[in-house]
């Protein structure tokens, strides 16, 4: 609940935060899209023996348009508001004791559950990669049109998804793997800035952390 007199506070906060997230939103496209491209690229080598110089090609051009999908609907997603002013996986989640899964569920499972299962208040919005963060969600999801094309020319896929989708690992695993320039991030600290005023007037959701 607002106190009376705080709205037109809180209705500045929510427009600082969504216009970031805009101009996130529009900063993600070359970026994601270069990464990906990057990240199939450095899996098309590592089967250059396997791959005939024209299949190599072919599905060097076929990959391109599946990022370029993913990439598109990355940005549609990131252009629901409810993503930047709830921004996390998980909000309000209280703390649980370590459950010994790691080895068993994939990688990213297991992040989530030590996130979430060693604070005893709910965990507050993290960096840019931490996977709790539907942002960071939203933007790997981007490699999951490449799973048909892929499997198309015969590369196998993982059983257990990735974090976001996708079962080949192309994913960037950190944000300075998906941005080298740091671009991204800049814009994300102002934004988690942006976003820790807006809950604390909506009496949301805990603060940035880290």
């Amino acid at each position: 609940m607002t106190r009376p007199g705080s709205e037109a506070a809180l209705e500045g906060a929510r427009g600082e935060v969504l216009a970031i997230a805009e101009e996130f939103t529009r900063a993600t496209g070359p970026i994601l899209e270069a990464a990906l491209r990057r990240r199939v690229r450095a899996l098309i080598e590592r089967e250059r023996s396997r791959l005939a110089p024209e299949v190599r090609e072919a599905l060097d051009g076929a990959a391109a348009g599946a990022i370029a999908a993913g990439v598109r609907e990355v940005q549609r997603r990131l252009s629901d508001p409810d993503v930047w002013l709830r921004p996390l996986t998980a909000p309000g989640v209280v703390p649980r004791p370590e459950t010994g899964w790691d080895g068993i569920l994939p990688g990213w499972i297991s992040d989530l559950l030590r996130r979430f299962g060693r604070r005893e208040e709910p965990p507050g919005l993290g960096d840019l990669d931490d996977p709790g963060n539907r942002v960071w969600v939203a933007l790997l999801s981007a490699a999951t049109p490449l799973d048909p094309i892929l499997e198309e020319f015969g590369l196998r896929a993982a059983p257990a998804p990735n974090l976001g989708g996708g079962h080949h690992g192309l994913q960037p695993r950190t944000a300075a793997e998906l941005d080298p320039s740091g671009a991204l991030v800049r814009v994300w600290r102002r934004y988690r800035g942006a976003y820790v005023r807006y809950a604390a007037l909506a009496g949301d959701t805990p603060g940035a952390t880290g």
